[in-house]
């Protein structure tokens, strides 16, 4: 299954060099933060960029705060809605609306630097053959947890991204398929939309770029290790699932990968690590693998549905 979708990109704009774009659900303060700290970003001179928010299907005031950021963003914004739960089609709804010949991402709890959209772009510019990039993630607040952070101030070439800072070309999503709507937060499969495509642009050939320089910050608040274990499991169930459908596909990598992951996590159970200290804990993320891997079994059947759609044969929007 590739992730293709039965609605491709719309064609690029010549006038817009960028499209940034934010998927949020019921974060209705946390976005209106964000939304202040997007209006502060740097554009390059002659560089167009438009902004693209995507509600998915939010039951909180966050309605409000899109219109009331309408009236004074300084930018061109784009507010769109996606009644399907799940930051998979999500993505692709903004994917859909995206006219920029780049295409950059992050959370709606996320404080990029002013220059995040002048490194982006002179990444993309110094390098045509560059296709994806991830930028250094930091915490907001040095009081949250350290997760879902990369802090390296190495550049290298990478082998995944993090999804609140990445970037990639319109013509890699035209070319691999666009994302997964089964996988992301809010979704069956519950996280790892970003990981999953990361990991076909991998397969396709393309280099994944990691530059420290395009930085953000990250305020996800999570502090008790009640927060930090529902994360994690969320991730592993993705991780488990993303490596069952590439698994299935034949692919070697995966299957190496889901071998390993199987093998760490078993080893953190007889040596726990100081970020998991229980062995409980590791246990309940080797059964999160096997349940997001399980999952995925049942959601590739060709009579399975998804909320919203049709049953998906392989010639029903290419996820089968």
């Amino acid at each position: 299954m590739s992730g293709r979708s039965e609605k491709g990109l719309n064609g690029p704009a010549a006038d817009i060099a960028l499209s940034v774009c934010v998927c949020t659900y019921n974060r209705a303060d946390d976005l209106a933060f964000a939304l202040e700290s997007l209006a502060r970003l740097r554009v390059p001179q002659g560089r167009g960029v438009e902004f693209i928010i995507v509600d998915n299907a939010s039951t909180d005031t966050t309605p409000a705060v899109l219109s009331a950021a309408a009236a004074r963003f300084p930018f061109p914004l784009k507010t769109l809605r996606e009644p399907i739960r799940g930051s998979g089609a999500a993505h692709n709804c903004a994917l859909q609306h995206a006219r920029g010949e780049v295409i950059a991402w992050t959370d709606d709890d996320c404080v990029p630097a002013e220059d995040w959209i002048e490194r982006i772009l002179a990444h993309f510019d110094a390098d045509p053959t560059l296709e994806i990039l991830t930028g250094r993630i930091e915490l907001y607040d040095q009081s949250h947890y350290p997760i879902t952070i990369n802090t390296s101030l190495e550049p290298a070439n990478t082998n995944s991204v993090l999804g609140a800072n990445m970037a990639f070309r319109r013509r890699l999503p035209e070319r691999i398929g666009v994302f997964d709507p089964r996988f992301g937060a809010g979704a069956p499969l519950r996280a790892a939309e970003d990981a999953e495509f990361a990991f076909r642009a991998l397969r396709g050939g393309s280099r994944i770029a990691y530059t420290p320089d395009v930085l953000l910050y990250h305020n996800h608040k999570r502090v008790t290790h009640d927060q930090v274990m529902r994360l994690r499991r969320n991730y592993i169930h993705g991780e488990g699932a993303m490596l069952m459908k590439h698994l299935l596909a034949g692919d070697s990598t995966a299957a190496r990968r889901f071998y390993w992951n199987i093998h760490s996590i078993i080893g953190h159970i007889f040596r726990p690590l100081p970020a998991i200290p229980a062995r409980a804990d590791n246990a309940k993320l080797l059964l999160e693998f096997f349940a997001g891997a399980l999952k995925y079994l049942r959601f590739s059947l060709p009579w399975t549905r998804l909320p919203g759609q049709e049953p998906r044969g392989r010639g029903a929007g290419g996820v089968a």
